[in-house]
């Protein structure tokens, strides 16, 4: 017996692939926090910590947050199957984040120098 049931044409591979990548995605949007959000900023660094292991914190936050996005970057080139658009709107994509993350990195250091001087010679 034959069943009129047709697939949408999407392999279960396919599928699985761009349930990766969706979920890679939501996890780097909820985990990473924007270190120069001012709100978001306070109680970040220990008074008592020392400005290099701030500056150590800042990089190594950073460096988490690269790798983190690679990934996600080449999950999402794959899925481009070739699609010289869809490579170049993702490189583009990519880039953004990357300037972002330093961005961030060099906030997250400005505060490193300006940590636990409440009264700051007033």
């Amino acid at each position: 017996m034959t069943s009129n049931h047709r697939t949408s044409g999407r392999s279960p591979r396919l599928i699985f692939l761009l349930a990766a990548g969706l979920i890679a995605l939501s996890l780097s949007s909820i985990s990473c926090r924007q270190v120069a959000d001012p709100v978001g900023n306070q109680g970040l660094h220990d008074a008592s910590q020392p400005v290099s292991a701030c500056i150590d914190q800042c990089n190594a936050d950073a460096a988490a947050r690269v790798l983190q996005q690679t990934k996600v970057h080449n999950i999402l080139i794959f899925m481009c199957k070739g699609n010289a658009t869809c490579v170049a709107n993702e490189n583009v994509r990519f880039q953004g984040v990357l300037a972002q993350i330093e961005a961030d990195r060099l906030a997250c250091i400005a505060s490193c120098h300006h940590q636990g001087g409440a009264s700051a010679g007033r």
